[in-house]
């Protein structure tokens, strides 16, 4: 008579229902998350419409400018504004120690002061009072006020 009270044992049917059930309700919640994902980014892309419909005029503004100014430079003669090729200190650099290749490579990104120097290359004082003498003294490098640069050699 206890048998009869306890529930039979689920039979392959009622598993397998119950594997669909299991199975739709990650399905209905996928289907849930890949809503939000592609609502997301529709999102964004409206985000990114608005950027550019706000941006636009003044890309447009900047690129007429530089269109003026890249006209200018080219009827400027050219003279010592020039950018100096960093191939012509590459011999210089592998004469000289380590840290006054680095300055050279500095310097070729632009004119520097000591302590942009001092930032730019991530060496110590004595380091860099070290390689801006032997650059000196190679007649590499010159001063203009606080500057330093490198010649055109």
């Amino acid at each position: 008579m206890l048998r009869l009270l306890e529930s039979p044992e689920p039979t392959e049917l009622e598993l397998l229902r119950q594997r669909i059930e299991d199975l739709e309700d990650k399905l209905e919640d996928a289907l849930k998350r890949e809503q939000e994902a592609i609502q997301k980014l529709l999102g964004s892309s409206r985000a990114t419409v608005e950027i550019r419909r706000q941006l636009s005029p003044l890309y447009g503004a900047l690129k007429q400018l530089f269109g003026e100014l890249d006209k200018f430079e080219d009827s400027v003669p050219a003279g010592n504004n020039q950018p100096i090729p960093s191939s012509v200190y590459d011999a210089w650099k592998q004469r000289l120690p380590p840290a006054c290749g680095r300055v050279i490579d500095a310097l070729l990104v632009q004119p520097m002061g000591y302590g942009q120097l001092k930032n730019y290359c991530k060496m110590g004082a004595s380091t860099l009072d070290q390689a801006l003498a032997k650059l000196r003294a190679n007649n590499l490098i010159e001063k203009d006020g606080t500057q330093n640069r490198l010649k055109r050699i």
